[in-house]
């Protein structure tokens, strides 16, 4: 009675779940699943963001060679006198060539106006360039700022395809997952059912007294079994389909979870690797390698550092020259603004020990050859993984096909031995030992599968090729 109770409960429980009309099933391809993963993920969102936030840094950096408009003005009054009044506007214009350009107008006037500093009631106006002549002349701070900004894009861009093959690498290997439990529960189920039928038959024969009562017992036992097999493999099935929904999201943020009548799609159609991708595969990752790149960006970053540093050992000798005018641009003939109505300055400094200059020229040489030395380190990592990678797809390809072979030898004994248990002469047991046999290496093919497919995307990761790219076309 426990038995048949079993039996029945079991029988409910696997009607249910697999109640659905066949027609009504949705097959969701791993290319649908990336899209949708590579379109609304959040951190496929974040990973969006990168190239924007680059253009940003670019922006701040220009942001350095804007024009700049300046304005003052003073006043002192004190005892009904006017001890002064100044004014002064200004419009400062940086350039790529380290040149600044400068014009405005000054008007002081008063009482106690400094002589030195009087302009007349008509002002002055002035326009004239500050000129480094040694620091500065080849690069500053400015064009190191734009430089590395630059830089930044390409930074970002190659961090962006690495974010994506994490994510991609992660997602796709759950969907293996979920499609191994849905390839490995439709076994379990096929198994299940074969068994319970076995079993109405064996009663059958029992009842024309060709079988003993005891082989029902063991069909019982292989029942509630399978049946058991069944439940914890469709718990795993629908635990691995949670899973892959936690990377669905709709265009509006909200996540998303597969309906019950989406189903994976083929595990068995693998693509063996020829070795010539091989070569491919590793000279893309020495060369364009998300890794690899941002380390020579960095490099280049660490360059522009360097030169900058060694700008600031030169002394710094810059030439102000402004002729002088009306603001109201009267005069007579006979000014000469260039020889005769004019300011000029020069500015000198130079730190006797440069131990600053010095101390940071030193420093970025030594981040250099650190980040050199970490390069050399990376790039003979990312090829022990490909060749890793590679190895590891090879041998489970083998595995495969030697499984495929075990699984269509078991299918002959257990066909043979089906035959020969229906003429009698074999037994229950026996019988259900080569069943147990099949359906064991054909859970393991489906498994090998899996791991092959989930090799064949780690390899694509490892070289640094972009996943999504290579999936979505």
């Amino acid at each position: 009675m426990r038995s048949k109770l079993l039996i029945i409960f079991f029988t409910f429980f696997v009607s249910n779940a697999w109640g659905q009309n066949p027609d009504s099933v949705l097959i969701y391809p791993l290319s649908t699943f990336f899209f949708q993963v590579g379109k609304h993920h959040p951190v496929a969102k974040q990973a969006a963001l990168l190239p924007a936030m680059a253009k940003m840094e670019i922006r701040m950096a220009r942001g350095l060679f804007d024009p700049v408009l300046e304005a003052s003005q003073d006043e002192k009054q004190f005892q009904n006198k006017d001890y002064y009044t100044k004014q002064e506007i200004a419009l400062k214009i940086p350039t790529w060539f380290g040149v600044e350009l400068k014009a405005g107008i000054d008007n002081a006037t008063g009482q106690y106006i400094n002589p030195e500093e009087g302009t007349g009631s008509k002002g002055l106006a002035y326009g004239g360039i500050s000129l480094p002549v040694l620091r500065g002349l080849l690069i500053d701070q400015r064009r190191a700022g734009l430089q590395q900004a630059l830089l930044v894009q390409n930074l970002n861009e190659a961090e962006q395809i690495k974010v994506l093959n994490k994510l991609f690498l992660q997602a796709g290997k759950e969907y293996f997952e979920w499609m191994q439990a849905y390839y490995r529960l439709l076994i379990l189920r096929t198994g299940y059912l074969l068994a319970k039928d076995r079993l109405e038959g064996i009663k059958q024969n029992i009842l024309f007294g060709d079988l003993a009562a005891i082989d029902s017992v063991e069909a019982s036992i292989e029942v509630m079994r399978r049946a058991s097999l069944l439940a914890e493999g469709l718990t795993t099935f629908q635990n691995a389909t949670l899973t892959v929904s936690t990377y669905l999201w709709d265009e509006n943020g909200e996540p998303v979870d597969l309906a019950q009548n989406v189903i994976p799609e083929r595990l068995d159609s693998l693509i063996q690797f020829p070795q010539y991708m091989l070569d491919s595969l590793y000279s893309y990752a020495l060369t364009s390698h998300p890794e690899i790149l941002k380390y020579q960006f960095k490099l280049k970053q660490y360059d522009i550092e360097r030169r900058l540093a060694q700008e600031m050992l030169k002394p710094d000798l810059r030439l102000n020259y402004y002729p002088l005018f009306y603001s109201d641009f009267s005069g007579t003939g006979t000014d000469n603004y260039l020889l005769n109505n004019y300011k000029y300055g020069v500015n000198f400094y130079f730190p006797l020990f440069l131990r600053k200059e010095r101390g940071k020229l030193g420093l970025t040489n030594a981040k250099i050859t650190s980040m050199n030395y970490e390069m050399d380190q990376a790039g003979r990592d990312i090829q022990n993984t490909v060749k890793i990678s590679w190895n590891e797809l090879n041998n489970i390809y083998e595995l495969v096909g030697i499984q495929k072979n075990s699984v269509s030898y078991s299918v002959t004994l257990r066909n043979g031995e089906e035959e020969k248990f229906r003429m009698g002469e074999s037994s229950f047991f026996l019988l259900n030992t080569r069943e147990r046999n099949l359906l064991e290496s054909e859970l393991k093919l489906v498994e090998l599968q899996a791991k092959y497919a989930k090799a064949g995307l780690t390899l694509e990761w490892s070289s640094g090729r972009s996943i999504f790219s290579n999936y979505i076309k």
